[in-house]
């Protein structure tokens, strides 16, 4: 056998090993191995790094959107999808399919017309609260820290009364008033929103959800922090796959719902349901 005929083999050989992962789940995170060309289409997001076995025009493809029957969902493996699968509305093979949760009819924006912003920001006035005596007095809240406005964070240290709450928070407290409450509550709700980006984890749950569920998503990381969200691991694999029941489930299994669990509920049911339930008014939406 001749050398080039040998070279052939080998080629083939290797050929269906190097494209294994084409239409194949991505590896370490959601989504579909597909052309780079197929996930523009198809309006996804790219990820490098997780189709190992594919040349550079090969990438993980995820946070494809697709709508069936007029409800929005998000195109996934079937194994995946809790609710009901639609052929023919998204790239890959047979088993990829548009999926629309059963809970609420999909994963795609609520129908408020408010931003995710506007709706956080009412959500979160109403879950930090303020001192009864006012938006400039300093307190000490649910987990000792000191606090002033909107759930500003003055320290990060324990107190063990609103008189240490107001020593700690004194630089705040000089210049405080209400237009300067609500800047920085608008100022923290930019910041958060940008360090959740930074979590591969949170950032599939937050691309996936609808703005409801994306001001809950924010309130959770504004009280526990970019870092602390990030260790919500289960959950937020629940989010990013559109297990929005499964979700809601896991994060009430938490210190954090333990330690404000009408706050937890409230956010549960969010998640699970895509709508405000009896407390629409007291979160402004």
């Amino acid at each position: 056998m001749s050398i080039k005929i040998k070279s052939i083999i080998s080629l083939l050989l290797i050929l269906p090993y190097a494209l294994s992962a084409l239409n194949g789940k991505c590896t370490g995170r959601s989504g579909i191995c597909v052309s780079t060309s197929t996930c523009s289409k198809y309006g996804g997001s790219l990820y490098s790094g997780y189709c190992p076995n594919d040349d550079n025009t090969i990438k993980c493809c995820d946070n494809i959107g697709c709508t069936a029957n007029g409800k929005s969902g998000k195109c996934v493996f079937t194994g995946q999808c809790s609710g009901s699968t639609y052929s023919g509305l998204c790239p890959g093979g047979s088993d990829f399919k548009c999926c629309v949760s059963s809970d609420d009819g999909g994963s795609g924006s609520s129908s408020s017309s408010k931003t995710v912003k506007q709706l956080v920001t009412s959500l979160l006035k109403f879950e930090e609260g303020t001192h009864k005596n006012g938006i400039c007095y300093a307190y000490k809240d649910s987990r000792g820290y000191p606090t002033i406005g909107y759930g500003k964070l003055c320290k990060s240290v324990i107190v063990y009364s609103d008189t240490e709450a107001s020593k700690a928070c004194s630089n705040y407290v000089s210049v405080c008033s209400a237009k300067k409450a609500e800047q920085w509550l608008s100022d923290e709700i930019d910041q958060k929103t940008s360090c959740m980006s930074s979590y591969s984890n949170i950032k599939a749950a937050y691309d996936n959800a609808s703005n409801y569920r994306k001001a809950v998503i924010i309130s959770m990381a504004y009280q526990l922090g970019c870092s602390g969200l990030n260790d919500f691991k289960k959950t937020l694999g629940y989010m990013a796959n559109g297990q929005w029941s499964n979700a809601a489930t896991e994060m009430l299994n938490s210190a954090w719902a333990r330690q404000t669990p009408n706050r937890a509920n409230r956010h549960s049911h969010v998640i699970k349901n895509n709508n405000c339930g009896t407390f629409c008014s007291n979160y402004g939406w």
